[in-house]
């Protein structure tokens, strides 16, 4: 059993088993839809067989909605899990891999041995609550070793397959229906070509990068720019596990010294005498971002798209206490600036 792919390490752009894949799937719905996948799963993995199920809890079985064994389609298929790899997929609820000698693994299923069956990879599928609802599986006559863009490839469309049969509106609304009716579908357009963040680290990393987003303000019904400042600590420096994290010093850096002195501003960004007392005091092991959401309280009832964050002890501006754990004291000690602000002697010292 193998852990999930490092999607860091692949790419789908131009990719053209996942553009099989999307075509050979993209116009067919219900039982066509089944028998389309798992044809052309088997095609763009290069596998022999490929099958999806239906899984019964009661009776521990699996019935296959369509079953792709060596270029043809087969039906009305059905097998008890105990003893098999598919039971690993339903037990764990997770994806599983057995790249090579899957037959001594699982000497008393009969299937593998019928299929000649050598390696195994399946996925569940599952619905919005996470309920088991069946699996998708591959397996070949050969080794299959781990390949990350392979993994990656199974992963989406056992995705595209737990949502089949489900118009597109429904079940973004299904979604969105969850949590109280405040959940918000996100979908990004442009950005993660390479299917992960790796684009944008090479861009903080390059020393012309300056960062500037966190208003709340301009096209606040459709985003949330604020949410920035916080993912650039509890994600990039703390969390990230698909590449390299950054360093502490660094992002903190770059969110204060640099991006003040690019606009002008000497007389704030450092911890020094005479600056600006301009901080956060923040607890960062349980600095996190909370879900978005939209809320009202704009005049007129008008919306905005809002994101909270929990993990700030303190903001302090100017000296004073704006924020504390989260509350709003009261304290109004901003002023309008203009222009850029030269340091104070003080500091020069």
């Amino acid at each position: 059993m193998k852990n999930e792919p490092s999607l860091s390490e692949c790419s789908l752009e131009n990719d053209d088993p996942l553009r099989m894949l999307l075509e050979g799937t993209a116009n067919t719905t219900g039982e066509r839809f089944f028998e389309a996948l798992v044809e052309n799963l088997a095609r763009a993995l290069s596998t022999k067989h490929a099958w999806i199920t239906e899984y019964n809890a009661d009776l521990r079985r699996l019935r296959a909605l369509a079953f792709w064994v060596d270029g043809e389609l087969i039906s009305d298929f059905e097998i008890d899990i105990d003893g098999t790899p598919c039971e690993a997929v339903i037990k764990t609820a997770r994806l599983v891999h057995y790249p090579n000698n899957i037959r001594d693994l699982f000497p008393k299923s009969t299937k593998l041995r019928e299929l000649r069956a050598v390696s195994y990879m399946g996925v569940p599928l599952t619905d919005l609550n996470g309920a088991i609802l069946g699996h998708l599986a591959v397996i070949d006559d050969r080794p299959m070793p781990e390949e990350p863009r392979m993994l990656t490839l199974f992963k989406i469309f056992a995705a595209r397959a737990a949502a089949a049969g489900v118009p597109p509106q429904e079940y973004c609304y299904d979604l969105m229906m969850k949590n109280d009716g405040s959940n918000v579908v996100y979908f990004p357009c442009f950005g993660y070509g390479a299917n992960d963040l790796s684009r944008q680290v090479a861009l903080l990393e390059d020393e012309t990068t300056v960062l500037s987003l966190a208003d709340t303000g301009a096209h606040c019904g459709v985003l949330c720019d604020a949410s920035v400042p916080t993912q650039m600590l509890s994600y990039y420096v703390r969390d990230r596990e698909r590449g390299h994290r950054l360093a502490l010093e660094q992002v903190v850096k770059m969110q204060t010294h640099d991006t003040a002195r690019c606009v002008g501003l000497e007389d704030r960004g450092t911890l020094e005498p005479g600056m600006k007392a301009d901080l956060n005091i923040i607890d960062f092991d349980q600095l996190q971002l909370e879900p978005p959401g939209i809320i009202f309280d704009l005049p007129a009832g008008g919306r905005r798209m809002f994101q909270g964050a929990r993990g700030y002890l303190a903001t302090i501006v100017a000296g004073e206490v704006i924020m504390e754990n989260g509350r709003y004291t009261g304290a109004v000690p901003g002023k309008l600036i203009r222009g850029s602000q030269s340091a104070p002697e003080v500091a020069h010292v």
